[in-house]
């Protein structure tokens, strides 16, 4: 009897969520994850039991590796500072990510492709924006509390989130000359973080 062919999972998640990312949920076939992830078609099934089962582990991934550490930081911080470090150190993320290929963030990607991915899915990544934006009110409020910051923590919330999705949207343009960082920074001071 064979003996059962053994994946590193987190290579295999890796190699799903860079196809997600790069093609989107719609366009990525399980035809496309079993070419990347060199698993068979069974395997994948049997270790993840569907395309919506490896895309929420690959979305779970994505976090683990680009989005715990910084967001953890603003957990553990206050104020403007935590705030400002968080949003940058998301800007200067797109910006390493996109020299490659421009893909923006798989969040925000999910995000845009509510229609096509499970429920599941989409929640994971709506609770992830609606806890950074309740992050930022509660870090915001502090400000206005203990940093003499004048503005109104809930929308600046918002705000935040908002130019967020989009910066991430607009970096997928392969065509802009762009530069999250320095947008992101502009936009920053123009609120007053």
């Amino acid at each position: 009897m064979a003996r059962p062919i053994e994946y590193n999972k987190e290579e295999v998640l890796s190699k799903a969520m860079e196809l997600f990312w790069c093609y989107g949920y719609e366009s990525t076939s399980m035809k496309d994850l079993v070419a990347a992830t060199g698993m068979t078609t069974r395997s994948m099934y049997n270790i993840f039991e569907s395309k919506n089962g490896l895309f929420k582990e690959a979305l779970e991934w994505y976090y683990k590796i680009n989005i715990d550490k910084p967001y953890e930081k603003l957990i553990q911080e206050n104020g403007l500072g935590a705030v400002r470090d968080f949003v940058l150190a998301v800007a200067d993320l797109l910006d390493q990510i996109n020299i490659k290929t421009p893909v923006g963030c798989l969040f925000s990607n999910t995000i845009s492709e509510r229609n096509c991915v499970d429920i599941d899915s989409f929640q994971f990544v709506n609770k992830y924006f609606n806890n950074l934006e309740e992050a930022f009110k509660t870090k915001l409020k502090y400000a206005v509390e203990n940093e003499n910051y004048s503005g109104d923590p809930g929308l600046k919330a918002k705000q935040l989130v908002v130019m967020i999705q989009g910066l991430s949207i607009y970096s997928k343009n392969a065509y802009a000359d762009k530069n999250c960082r320095l947008i992101m920074d502009d936009f920053l001071t123009l609120i007053d973080i």
